[in-house]
């Protein structure tokens, strides 16, 4: 069994008060070892799909190996304590990105405001050959995620904000694997 707790640091009411203020100004946060274990070799993603929409995604996802953690109270209660307002889940997935693979600008194009993690689970990040998270906001400000083993990001989205997964090299050895979960305002 997984331990999902949350490390210590991030409980702090000073911490919060700064994750809240981050995402106020810059809509997008990056979480450095978000739990506190690691999750070390968790086993191979079950019943991925390959998904090929050139021009819109190539990639495969399946079901979530995190979901326990997406759907725990502990999760909501912190998200509560870190944004001032109550989410629901949405969606969840395990996505992998290898050699290229991506998303585009529009892949998660949906209405109104929503709130989107992410926990790294790539081996060997890989930001000289890609697979960092890029955002196109609404009022044209822009921002990239690079990889990190073990980190969370968040990224707090509007209605016409977009994000995608930036074209990985096929000179890349390794895979981009990734936990995306998508929640709306309770």
């Amino acid at each position: 069994m997984v331990d999902f707790t949350i490390t210590s640091a991030w409980y702090d009411s000073a911490t919060l008060a700064t994750v809240s203020e981050q995402l106020t100004l810059e809509r997008v946060v990056q979480l450095s070892s978000f739990l506190i274990e690691s999750l070390g070799q968790l086993p191979p993603a079950k019943h991925l799909e390959r998904e090929e929409r050139p021009g819109f995604a190539v990639r495969a996802t399946g079901p979530a190996l995190l979901a326990e953690l997406w759907h725990s109270s502990l999760l909501a209660e912190w998200l509560a304590q870190a944004t001032a307002a109550r989410w629901e889940l949405r969606s969840c997935r395990h996505e992998c990105y290898g050699p290229g693979d991506y998303s585009l600008l529009h892949d998660s194009e949906v209405g109104g405001q929503r709130l989107l993690l992410v926990y790294d689970l790539t081996e060997q990040p890989q930001a000289l050959n890609g697979g960092h998270h890029i955002f196109n906001f609404v009022d044209g400000m822009q921002a990239t995620c690079n990889r990190e083993t073990g980190a969370l990001m968040l990224a707090l989205l509007a209605a016409g904000d977009l994000e995608c997964i930036r074209y990985v090299s096929k000179l890349s050895s390794g895979t981009v694997r990734l936990e995306h979960a998508l929640f709306e305002q309770a």
